[in-house]
């Protein structure tokens, strides 16, 4: 049945409160009917009865033997996993959670009444961001790389040096570290280094393609904080929680598997659990608006992640991760390559766009 009209009639939609969807429809009685006939046929596929082998039990002599409710409710499940996808691809609903589903009319040989409850994706006007990113983007921040840093780096070098060869010495009671100095032959052992100089003029390049990197990163965090506080973006409440709970549970773990509780782990943050938590939650909470804001500006801007990069890329983790499924890899990689490509044309706007 390919007509959607033949799957379900008489819906209802509307919207409620903390981004819910009420939707209210029938599944059309030809299609209930069919459903319950392929039901039925499944069922009795592994039905025995005195007389008749397995599988070959006459349908009516099965429908008087077998609970018919049970039939009904199991056609009712056939025939939603059918229905209610169809519904939210026509009614362009976007669901982030599974529905709460209540069966309001099932009978034989009748249309089958449904209700679903579902949370979807948060609507919100999108800020002016092409303005927003004009501000936080645009100007070259100075940055500089004093000298003392760079001695300070290479003093660090040289003490951990120092404890590695305290660690190999013959003499475990030595109480004072070797002294460590920096000489052509150290820096050649350290990498792929020709002499001093070298091995100072390759650490100074990799400080400074260091703080490009963080004054780049700072741009961004500047850009989404900005962003979020324009939009009127309200998260449900529903889906935050699950994953705020989730996120909690994840960083648990860890800790354990460090041999860590969280109480040692946020003394040594110097703060307290409370406080922790609430800025784990703000975190969150502001990781998962720019999330939903980014997609809304792909969607505006239609970008989309290239499918042989998407494909490459899942490629590449699956030689790290054997066991991950790639219908997994797909929507993360996606997400990952589409929010850079939304920054990046955000950062780099076309010239037109300056003025």
């Amino acid at each position: 049945m390919n007509n959607t009209s033949t799957i379900y009639q008489n819906i209802k939609i509307k919207k409620l409160a903390d981004s819910k969807v009420s939707i209210e429809a029938e599944v059309t009685e030809d299609f209930f009917n069919q459903c319950f006939k392929e039901t039925t046929e499944r069922f009795r596929q592994e039905f025995e009865a005195p007389g008749f082998r397995k599988g070959h039990v006459p349908e009516q002599i099965f429908l008087e033997r077998v609970n018919q409710g049970h039939l009904l409710e199991e056609a009712a499940e056939a025939a939603l996993r059918k229905a209610y996808p169809q519904i939210i691809i026509d009614n362009d609903i976007k669901p982030l959670a599974t529905p709460s589903v209540t069966i309001t009319k099932l009978a034989p040989k009748n249309p089958m009444g449904f209700k679903a409850e579902v949370t979807v994706r948060p609507e919100a006007k999108l800020p002016d961001y092409k303005k927003i990113a004009k501000k936080a983007f645009l100007g070259e921040v100075p940055i500089e790389l004093r000298e003392e840093e760079v001695e300070t780096f290479i003093k660090q070098i040289l003490d951990m040096e120092a404890k590695v060869r305290d660690r190999a010495s013959e003499n475990p009671k030595n109480t004072e570290l070797p002294a460590v100095e920096l000489t052509d032959e150290l820096v050649k052992q350290l990498g792929s280094f020709e002499n001093v100089e070298d091995f100072k003029s390759k650490i100074r390049e990799d400080m400074l393609a260091q703080k490009k990197l963080e004054a780049a990163r700072d741009k961004r965090e500047n850009f989404a904080k900005q962003l979020i506080e324009a939009s009127t973006l309200i998260l449900p409440k529903e889906i935050t929680e699950e994953e705020i709970e989730s996120s909690f549970a994840r960083i648990l773990q860890d800790l354990k598997a460090a041999n860590l509780t969280l109480e040692d782990y946020v003394k040594r943050l110097n703060k307290t659990e409370d406080e922790f938590r609430k800025e784990k939650r703000e975190q969150i909470e502001s990781q998962m608006k720019m999330r939903f804001l980014l997609e809304d500006i792909a969607n505006e801007e239609k970008i989309k992640a290239p499918e042989e990069e998407v494909q490459a890329e899942v490629s590449r983790l699956r030689k790290t991760n054997p066991e991950a499924r790639s219908d997994d890899l797909i929507p993360y990689v996606e997400l990952l390559i589409r929010n850079e490509m939304v920054l990046r044309s955000l950062e780099n706007p076309p010239v037109s766009e300056l003025k």
